[in-house]
């Protein structure tokens, strides 16, 4: 990744690289085995943190094979694109896939500042583990030192909902839980607030690629804070379809932005709930 000439860089992080299928076998996430996909072997992939109107420049190499989907686009979701719509990441509408073995590298402008992410755009490659935070400082942050003080990477936090079937099958080999076997109406369920969702049901999720399902001992993915600062956390939500209700026991939480854009009045509040996509960005003391 190239950054420009600039001493105000966020600093140096990894950018995504080369994307392969995981072993069949995997048994990290919630404990359950299956089928995956990473980016640099990581689940999430690598975070990528720059500074407002940096250049950013990632190459990609596909090294999948084998399974389902083959091509592979990443998307950067957010990102205005201003003159390079082609950098989108959006397969057969801003540019042609990357095929298996083929490399790709992709070159924008970061901006605008906030919280984001980067995910496929292929298929439904991202809901096995094709996406990752995507985090783009203001140096000119106008809540700092008074909404909080500790604004780092160790303080992103990624939830998404975890199926132990590939999005392959989930979604395309069995699609009886969408479209009964006489053609009925997909069948829906409800979600926390009222909303609709499909019939699919809920299996399980993660917070940043650590889960823990019933019969498993895997370890919950740990935040260490200093008790005397207030933090920043950048909360994206990787979900295929689930919402989720967040909450920290015993702690008070302020929404500063959401989707990128300052709230005009950071407020206390029990939660948030969010939906695919959405990013919030809330300090906790």
């Amino acid at each position: 990744m190239r950054y420009n000439d600039n001493p105000d860089n966020a600093g140096h992080c990894e950018p995504p690289t080369h994307i392969e299928r995981g072993d069949k076998n995997f048994t990290g996430a919630d404990g359950v085995k299956r089928l995956i996909t990473t980016v640099n072997g990581l689940l999430p992939g690598p975070t990528i943190c720059v500074g407002w109107k940096d250049t950013v420049i990632v190459n990609v190499k596909n090294n999948m094979g084998g399974y389902g989907f083959k091509s592979v686009t990443l998307h950067w979701h957010g990102m205005f694109q201003h003159n390079t719509p082609w950098m989108d990441g959006v397969g057969f509408v801003s540019q042609c896939p990357i095929e298996g073995g083929q490399s790709f590298q992709y070159e924008f402008e970061a901006n605008p500042a906030g919280a984001f992410w980067w995910h496929s755009h292929m298929g439904l490659q991202y809901g096995d583990g094709v996406f990752g935070a995507f985090i783009i400082f203001d140096r000119h942050e106008i809540y700092k030192g008074t909404f909080y003080s500790d604004d780092i990477p160790e303080h992103i936090m990624i939830v998404n909902d975890w199926d132990h079937h590939t999005t392959d099958y989930t979604y395309e080999e069995n699609p009886g839980h969408f479209i009964g076997n006489e053609g009925q109406v997909m069948r829906r369920r409800e979600s926390i607030d009222g909303s609709f969702l499909s019939g699919e049901p809920y299996v399980s999720s993660l917070i940043n690629g650590y889960g823990s399902f019933p019969g498993t001992h895997m370890e919950p993915y740990v935040f260490y804070v200093n008790p005397n600062k207030k933090v920043r956390f950048r909360l994206i939500a990787a979900t295929s379809e689930e919402p989720f209700l967040v909450t920290i026991d015993d702690h008070v939480m302020s929404l500063i932005a959401m989707d990128a854009f300052d709230i005009d009045t950071p407020s206390p509040m029990q939660g948030v709930i969010i939906f695919p996509a959405e990013r919030f960005d809330f300090d906790s003391r």
